[in-house]
Formats: structure tokens, C-alpha cells, sequence
């Protein structure tokens, strides 16, 4: 799961909530708004990248 810290739309408390709800969860945070997708794409792609392919 990955929060963005300047989301507007969905404040980060909610996401670090849903983390500590999923046992088992991994959890990120990046420095971006509610489009952080597009903010830090390069950094959220090495994210998702790293835990696809995590051993």
C-alpha cells in the first residue's frame, strides 16, 4: 500500500489506517498529492516493481 503524503482527497491518516487493519501489509509513503501516480510515477513504479519481485 502506498500513501501520499499531500493527498486532499484521501488524507495519508487513512491509508496508514488501512495498513495497520491488513496483517501482513507493506506500507510506503511518497511526498505527493491525490494524482501521485503521475507526481512520482518513477518512484512508485520502482515500489511496486520491488514488491512484485521481492523473494
Amino acid at each position: 500500500m502506498v500513501g501520499f503524503t499531500e493527498d486532499q482527497m484521501v488524507p495519508v491518516g487513512h491509508s496508514r489506517a488501512l495498513h495497520r487493519a491488513i496483517p501482513g501489509s507493506r506500507y510506503a509513503e511518497l511526498a505527493a498529492g491525490h494524482f501521485g501516480v503521475f507526481e512520482q510515477a518513477d518512484e512508485l513504479t520502482r515500489l511496486v516493481k520491488d514488491f512484485l519481485y521481492a523473494e
